[in-house]
């Protein structure tokens, strides 16, 4: 159950247009790595349940529904936008990314 996440690789892969596959799959990739080293970093400064322990959900489902909602997101619009620059998918990209991860934050705040 712990690499559930990467089980968007293989969709990417699968659903993707073909200049969009690697790019895709190197977004999912750092959105896993980026939900382990929150969750690390959150246990480690001794909050294991989040800051205000408002969900009972441990951060790991948070996080994991955050960023599967954004990388689904992503997808969709990687999907609708075939013919995109690919400066403008990568700027797209990191633009999503930080979004997920400012969201995943607050998630995993609560």
């Amino acid at each position: 159950m712990n690499w559930l996440d990467l089980l968007w690789i293989p969709a990417a892969l699968l659903a993707l247009h073909q200049g969009q596959r690697l790019k895709a799959c190197l977004f999912v990739l750092a959105c896993a790595i980026m939900l382990r080293l929150q969750i690390q970093l959150m246990q480690e400064i001794g909050y294991p349940t989040g800051f205000f322990d408002v969900l009972q959900n441990d951060l790991y489902t948070r996080g994991l529904i955050t960023y599967s909602a954004f990388i689904l997101v992503f997808f969709l619009l990687s999907y609708a936008s075939p013919k995109v620059d690919k400066f403008v998918f990568v700027a797209a990209s990191i633009t999503t990314f930080i979004a997920a991860f400012c969201v995943s934050l607050g998630v995993m705040a609560l």
